[in-house]
């Protein structure tokens, strides 16, 4: 294993970059990863985000219950970023870039509301009604060198060598509301909520501009209809449903022209790769509730059970379609993609003291199952992801769970995998891998307090799952893999030739049953064979880690009294400190992976150490 210490010398006398993941001998040139240090010193990205927000607002009593009120609020933020590319390294053939990128967005919101708020008896009745305008704009500026710089080392646009790619663009979106909702309760043991909402979108065609959702919810608090206990402290039964629209991003609807780079003296223009659709239609959402909530013990020990459903229709996805058409996806409304699950948390107090020592813990588990129930007219798999490593895709199939892989998968026969004559597996291609979906995740997190002290431990992991690992395809594929080397099953060193005893031994069987014998030679089952043999490299997700351990001291109230300050913590941080378990093995870290559904060659997870001040004035 090399140490990263090793690679801080990371150029070589005559200047040029030094890498550990070489060619070979007699390529001493970064083969797919440059160095980490030319990565921190020399290939850099840095960013600025700021963000300005605020709001100003008028309030009017009308009368005892009856006030109306006026808002406006903006979110203003700006995001810069800058990428350079040093000269002679892996990316942008050795001969260097530099890029920048402009993102400034401001939200606007203006609001009238009314409120209402009064109790006849025992029946408490709030309500309000109100609209709301909100407006989106986007400027997005983006400057890039081409054909690598004049300059080896100085940053700037103006040393590209060729036309640089310049691009400028604005959205523009506005959504007019209108709302209202009322929230009855009566004694305080039975309580409703319905509330109705109508949005019209600028992004959406005019004929289909305007969405209603609703929403509905009652709750009961049944320790109040039960005798007092020391056991019970607290039930409640709860129910709800609701509905939210969705809109597109601007220009989705019409044909729109995109301005290019020049040609000689001639402008040029080209329509977009996206199809646009004039007949869109708002996206759907129908959620579904139901729970249970209880308290023990004077509110010592608890748990919360919650059943959900949500009904996902008309979603807007880009579909792709035959490159002859001129584009290379249509955007149109999905049909049904239906989540259910079951979600439990449970918290308790096992030690609890007023002066000295305190423990506090909660869990939480989610089992979240999404099945395509539906997708568009004539189509009945929608490909999320992919391909990679040739054939490998994730995909959303119709009467499967969302997140399909599909790829090559190793021929089995009875339970065993099927080899051919020659001893390497059978396969097929465009086959289900499996589901990317968990069976069930959660977290735990564990607080300890000592007077002023206090330890917070939170751990999280998944159970079952999918996923395609490129790191253990290619550790294989090179011959770092441990499974590459060693005896084989006659006491032979399975790099020998299989003349000489050596190879490997496919646990499988023949086509017609027969157990295989016939032993194949190892650097060609590893470089040839298993790689991008999707199947070989498909793992459970399943891990547990170490997310966040934190140790804090909350100053003494007679110190902070002089000071003029309320309270105040001081807190030692650690984040990503300890990967306990992973069923892939190898240190593999899949909670850091690049995408929901394949492991991309990841670099180590980074842990990273901190100090946190809190105080209030």
């Amino acid at each position: 294993q090399l140490k990263i210490e090793d690679l801080k010398n990371y150029r070589n006398t005559d200047g040029t970059f030094r890498s550990w993941n070489i060619g070979g001998p007699l390529d001493a040139k970064p083969k797919y990863w440059d160095s980490p240090y030319t990565q921190v010193y020399e290939s850099t990205n840095t960013r600025l985000d700021t963000r300005l927000f605020g709001d100003f607002g008028l309030t009017y009593q009308l009368n005892t219950h009856l006030k109306a009120s006026v808002v406006a609020r903006r979110d203003q933020r700006q995001y810069n970023q800058e990428g350079r590319v040093a000269y002679g390294t892996l990316n942008a053939g050795g001969l260097g870039a530099f890029a920048n990128y402009v993102d400034n967005a401001r939200e606007n919101n203006y609001e009238g509301l009314l409120s209402y708020d009064q109790e006849f008896g025992a029946l408490s009745v709030v309500a309000n009604a109100g609209g709301n305008i909100r407006y989106n704009l986007r400027e997005v500026f983006t400057q890039a060198t081409a054909g690598g710089l004049t300059t080896p080392g100085f940053y700037n646009i103006a040393a590209s060598k060729d036309r640089p790619t310049v691009s400028n663009n604005r959205f523009e979106r506005r959504v007019n509301s209108i709302y209202g909702n009322v929230s009855l309760g009566y004694k305080d043991i039975v309580f409703l909520e319905a509330s109705l909402r109508n949005d019209w979108s600028s992004t959406l065609p005019k004929a289909n501009n305007s969405y209603l959702y609703p929403s509905l919810s009652a709750g009961v608090i049944l320790t109040e209809l039960l005798p007092r206990n020391p056991v019970l402290s607290y039930a409640k039964l709860r129910a709800g449903y609701a509905q939210v629209g969705t809109d597109v991003d601007p220009y989705q609807i019409f044909q729109t022209y995109t301005t290019g780079n020049a040609f000689g003296s001639n402008a040029t223009q080209y329509l977009p790769t996206l199809l646009p659709n004039s007949e869109l239609k708002p996206g759907l959402s129908s959620s579904y509730e139901a729970g249970l909530d209880l308290k023990f013990m004077n509110n010592r020990f608890g748990l919360e059970f919650t059943w959900y459903q949500n009904d996902n229709k008309n979603q807007i996805i880009p579909l792709p379609v035959t490159p002859t058409s001129g584009y290379r996806n249509a955007i149109i409304n999905a049909g049904l993609i239906q989540t259910s699950g079951l979600e439990l948390h449970i918290f308790a107090n096992p030690v609890k003291s007023d002066n000295g020592f305190n423990w506090n813990f909660d869990i939480n588990l989610d089992r979240n199952r999404s099945k395509v129930v539906k997708l568009a007219e004539g189509l009945t798999n929608y490909q999320l992801g992919g391909p990679t490593w040739r054939t490998l895709t994730v995909n959303a199939r119709e009467g499967e769970d969302w997140g399909l892989l599909v790829g090559k998968k190793i021929r089995t026969l009875d339970g065993k995998r099927v080899v051919d004559a020659d001893g390497f597996y059978l396969f097929d291609d465009q086959k289900p891998l499996g589901s990317v979906l968990p069976t069930f995740k959660g977290g735990f997190l564990n607080t300890f307090t000592y007077r002023n002290l206090s330890l917070r431990i939170n751990t999280d992991f998944i159970v079952g799952g999918k996923f395609f690992s490129t790191t253990r395809m290619f550790n294989a594929y090179s011959g770092l893999a441990a499974e590459t080397a060693g005896l084989n099953e006659l006491g032979k060193p399975k790099r020998d030739p299989v003349a000489d005893g050596g190879g490997v031994l496919l646990d499988a069987v023949t086509e017609d049953g027969k157990p295989n014998t016939t032993r194949v030679e190892t650097q060609v089952l590893y470089e040839e064979r298993f790689f991008a043999l999707n199947d070989q490299w498909i793992y459970d997700q399943t891990y547990v880690k170490l997310r966040e351990v934190s140790l804090g001291y909350n100053l003494p109230k007679s110190f902070l009294s002089r000071l003029r300050v309320k309270s105040a913590n001081i807190s030692l941080i650690v984040r990503n400190p300890w990967l306990i378990y992973s069923a892939v093995g190898g240190g593999l870290d899949i909670s850091e992976s690049e995408t929901y559904w394949t492991e991309g060659g990841q670099l180590p997870p980074v842990r990273s150490f901190g100090v946190n001040l809190k105080f209030s004035l």
